[in-house]
């Protein structure tokens, strides 16, 4: 059995005096977080880029095709992705002064591989609304909200081997002030150009009228580390890196 070994190589705070700014329209229940977090990368144009290139053209050579795969990016790179998804939380243990932070992992059903696969969701925002009107199984009418959403994200390399919490010490009156806007920073490299797509749809009914359509991007990541930030500034509050597998 695999295990995750985690060390924590640094915990310290440096408390930016920038508040946070909000998203011009941000997903439910969105957490207020800056459009952009210092030191990081943007997910989303790295995948659709990728997606972009992910087809050979009927007039395009293998050498072609390859140059531009090659071109849309850099395999030899690290990459840090700032995970913007709501499931994902920090708790604070004022008797033991120190914050635990949890990582959802999901069994994601995604092609072209028609299999489940363990994935970290990166970023989950929303694209449009309407109101509509339609008819429930029952005949009867009903005015409900429908809502587009895009979700980006990462496959993990290996699933039986990560560990979903991680705890750093941070003292009571450092976690009064920067809990808020801690975030999980997921550091590695891309080993492939190859994409995976999904779907997620929940129906409106007449307890809940309101329709979610999302569309799921994902590629495949190697972690190395996993940094604990302050959002404001980009700060590195604590490092996890990964040792190594044990059999």
């Amino acid at each position: 059995m695999r295990t995750f070994s985690l060390l924590i190589i640094a915990a310290s705070i440096l408390l930016a005096q920038t508040p946070a700014r909000k998203a011009t329209t941000p997903p439910a229940k969105s957490k207020a977080i800056p459009a952009t977090i210092p030191k990081t990368d943007d997910i989303e144009p790295l995948i659709l880029r990728l997606k972009a290139a992910s087809v050979k053209g009927e007039f395009e050579t293998t050498e072609q095709f390859q140059d531009r795969q090659a071109k849309a990016i850099q395999f030899d790179r690290e990459y840090a992705f700032a995970i913007d998804y709501d499931e994902n939380e920090f708790k604070y243990d004022a008797d033991a002064q120190a914050m635990k932070a949890s990582i959802v992992i999901e069994s994601k059903l995604l092609s072209p591989v028609y299999f489940r696969q363990p994935a970290i969701s990166i970023i989950d925002r929303m694209e449009g609304e309407e109101r509509r009107v339609g008819m429930n199984g029952y005949g009867a009418r009903m005015v409900f909200t429908s809502r587009l959403r895009s979700r980006f994200g990462i496959v993990l390399d290996r699933p039986s081997s990560w560990v979903t919490e991680l705890t750093f010490p941070l003292t009571i009156e450092q976690a009064k002030i920067v809990k808020s806007n801690l975030r999980m920073v997921v550091v590695g490299t891309v080993p492939n150009a190859r994409i995976y797509l999904g779907s997620d749809y929940q129906s409106a009914t007449i307890s809940n009228p309101l329709e979610v359509s999302t569309q799921e991007y994902y590629l495949n990541f190697l972690i190395r580390e996993v940094r604990i930030v302050d959002s404001r500034s980009g700060q590195m509050v604590a490092r996890f890196e990964r040792l190594n597998f044990e059999h």
